[in-house]
């Protein structure tokens, strides 16, 4: 029995073995009715909450996105910018638009233009494989595109006021050139204007335009009444101090009556009573007027002899009473390359500014001009048929006939034209050596003094 009372001994001393009491069930019941009480509490809280929020949802949710006042604002300030984009857009277009309609009327309008001027082009092109004799004539028939024309020469009534002022009008008629024949030619047979020339240009003859002055105050239509309106004094010798002073007695401005204007160039004594000059200054009159400071006012010559072919451009004029001047001299070799050499002549681009020039247009029959010396060397003499001297002093239209000299003073060619390279601009001066005005004057017995050389003599 030992073993039954010691089990009874163990449920004596195990608590949750025996039965509890009342009182412990009832305190346990009330703290489960705290609990079931509390967790209804917390439960309605949740719900309480749960409910709150999902209306403020369903408010939210319920209101459009049209009906928000800051999306509209957004919309509009985009609309606005849109607007100005497009507006900025349309203006840069039609900008662009306009400008390259009116590049294409500019290209259009250079396209005709350039194409007019290659037309007239190919025309002197066409025309320099002609006779050289016939160039003149035929150039005065070749238009030029409208527009078209070599820039303006001082003193022709557009370059700067001073033509006005001494009278000059009108334009010049374009000249011919040939490289066969070497020489510049301006169309005798018709007075008709042409465009304007422009010292310097290549191959022009060197001369002023034929109507730069009206025929009522040109000194040239002066020489039809010599005795009334000429009455030149008498003119004693003056030995000549020094080679300057030589030239400046020789060297004589020449006027021409050529068609409706007055042509201009310059000559130079070969005798008292003989002058020489280019054929191209006197064109086709049988009388010209010529002047400087020594002969003192403006005297008539005749044209006595005159040639243009074959390279040559001559002209020789008899005065009609001889000057009592010490003539200049022809060398009768060829003038070497490197020798100085100078130029002495009336290039209109100093008479425009020369008021004795601007009054003897205007009547003054003894406004004599100053002549006018520029030097240089010679460059090269061209062995061609004739030959050519080409040298630096520089010369201009007006200059035609002029005479070319060396230090001493004795000719060694005569200025007929110039030639400007369009691509550098350099200008070369051309003259006809003296050797071929020396052997041009022999075979037509016409008296000179040549410059003492080796194999030359006394006076022809």
């Amino acid at each position: 029995m030992p073993e039954c009372s010691m089990a009874e001994q163990e449920q004596k001393q195990s608590p949750e073995a025996q039965p509890q009491p009342p009182q412990d069930d009832q305190r346990a019941s009330q703290q489960q009715g705290q609990e079931n009480a509390k967790d209804a509490h917390e439960g309605n809280s949740s719900e309480a909450g749960a409910g709150t929020a999902a209306a403020a949802t369903t408010a939210a949710v319920a209101a459009p996105w049209y009906a928000r006042a800051p999306i509209w604002i957004v919309i509009l300030l985009l609309l606005a910018l849109l607007a100005d984009l497009g507006w900025l857009i349309y203006q840069k277009y039609n900008a662009e638009k306009l400008e390259t309609a009116r590049q294409e009327r500019n290209l259009a309008t250079l396209k005709a233009y350039n194409d007019a001027q290659e037309e007239y082009l190919k025309k002197l092109r066409a025309l320099l494989q002609e006779d050289p004799c016939a160039i003149p004539a035929r150039l005065a028939q070749i238009e030029p595109p409208a527009g078209t024309g070599l820039p303006v020469l001082p003193g022709d009534g557009s370059h700067d006021g001073k033509a006005e002022d001494a009278g000059l009008s009108g334009t010049q008629e374009k000249s011919g050139q040939t490289e066969q024949s070497g020489q510049t030619g301006q169309s005798e047979q018709s007075g008709q204007s042409g465009q304007n020339g422009k010292s310097g240009r290549s191959g022009e003859p060197l001369q002023i335009p034929r109507d730069a002055a009206p025929e009522a105050a040109a000194p040239a239509t002066q020489a039809k009444e010599p005795a009334t309106n000429m009455s030149p004094k008498r003119l004693e010798a003056r030995e000549p101090a020094n080679v300057a002073e030589l030239l400046e007695q020789n060297t004589v401005l020449i006027l021409a009556l050529v068609g409706k204007g007055v042509s201009m160039g310059t000559g130079f004594f070969l005798a008292p009573d003989t002058i020489m000059t280019n054929a191209h200054v006197v064109g086709n009159a049988t009388e010209v007027v010529y002047i400087n400071k020594f002969v003192g006012t403006v005297r008539a010559a005749s044209v006595l002899l005159r040639v243009r072919e074959q390279g040559l451009d001559f002209a020789v004029l008899k005065t009609r009473e001889p000057i009592p001047v010490k003539p200049l001299k022809l060398q009768k070799d060829l003038v070497q390359k490197m020798e100085r050499v100078s130029a002495w002549g009336f290039p209109s681009a100093v008479m425009s500014d020369d008021p004795k020039f601007l009054g003897l247009l205007q009547g003054n029959m003894q406004a004599a001009p100053e002549v006018v010396y520029t030097e240089g060397s010679v460059n090269v003499v061209l062995n061609r048929k004739p030959p050519l001297v080409v040298h630096s002093a520089t010369v201009s239209q007006g200059n035609s006939g002029g005479p070319l000299v060396n230090a001493a003073g004795d000719v060694v060619g005569i200025n007929t034209m110039i030639k400007l390279d369009d691509q550098s601009y350099r200008q070369s001066s051309l003259a006809i050596p003296s050797t071929v005005i020396a052997a041009f004057l022999e075979a037509n017995k016409v008296s000179f003094t040549p410059a003492k050389s080796q194999g030359t003599g006394g006076a022809k």
